[in-house]
């Protein structure tokens, strides 16, 4: 999962080798936006990953942070435009441990 995510409650539900499923919550409470003036709404996001060892150090993974896709309120002006996080963000790729 990104590390640069709110605290949030990530379990590893499955490890068995050669394969690794995590899971991931976000919780954000009621929040203000940056002028502590218009209340924001509260969000739960869930994100999931599963991890596959290939060959030695090789392996490859898939990732969707928020799976449900949510609508995450990042932002409210003074005439009611609202700003949203993004939406669900599916990624695959391959990694190389040393």
């Amino acid at each position: 999962m990104a590390t640069d995510l709110p605290p949030a409650v990530e379990a590893v539900v499955v490890q068995a080798a050669p394969l690794t499923l995590r899971a991931g919550l976000r919780y954000e409470s009621a929040r203000y936006d940056d002028l502590n003036s218009r209340r924001l709404a509260p969000c739960v996001a869930l994100d999931v990953r599963a991890d596959l060892t290939l060959a030695g150090p090789l392996g490859a993974f898939i990732s969707v942070e928020n799976l449900l896709d949510a609508e995450i309120g990042t932002g409210l002006t003074a005439d009611g435009v609202r700003s949203f996080g993004p939406p669900r963000l599916i990624r695959a790729g391959l990694t190389v441990r040393r």
